[in-house]
């Protein structure tokens, strides 16, 4: 997705109050951001994905109605919107779970222990450049895949033993 002129149209997806709402406030403050909602479970999210234009979707994976990495997979089965970017915000720090995260749609895996600005930092790169970024430890490291959405979906599918 290339840089735009309207703001990336953002829903935090977090049952915990302070997190959700300190992340909303926070991607306000930005220019190029604007929340259009606050989800605390999976029920929600779904609503405001069917009715609202959702550009970058936060999400917790353990909260009501989510619970799990296989969420995202039905998730992105539901809602294929091509511009949807799914950026995954954890406490989990499970390697395992960030790649099974980005097999089944989501763009990033980011650990809670980041701080904000390493935080929207990765968001943009996600956003605007088009990449694929693992973090479990917070600002203590990342793994970054600069794949395509092509090359990514391309990679879902031999990952899922289908053809294209």
């Amino acid at each position: 997705m290339d840089e735009k002129e309207q703001p990336y149209q953002v829903l935090v997806a977090d049952d915990h109050d302070f997190v959700a709402d300190t992340l909303s406030r926070e991607f306000n403050n930005e220019d190029d951001f604007s929340v259009i909602g606050i989800a605390e479970n999976g029920g929600k999210i779904n609503d405001l994905l069917r009715h609202r234009n959702v550009d970058l979707l936060l999400l917790d994976l353990y909260m009501p109605g989510v619970e799990s990495v296989q969420y995202l997979e039905k998730l992105c089965e539901e809602y294929p919107h091509p511009n949807l970017y799914v950026v995954v915000l954890t406490a989990e720090e499970s390697a395992t779970y960030a790649k099974q995260a980005i097999e089944y749609g989501a763009r990033a895996y980011l650990s809670k222990k980041n701080s904000m600005a390493s935080l929207k930092d990765m968001v943009r790169r996600v956003l605007i450049n088009d990449e694929v970024i693992i973090n479990v430890n917070g600002d203590e490291g990342e793994e970054t895949m600069p794949l395509t959405r092509y090359e990514l979906e391309v990679v879902r599918w031999l990952v899922k033993g289908q053809r294209f």
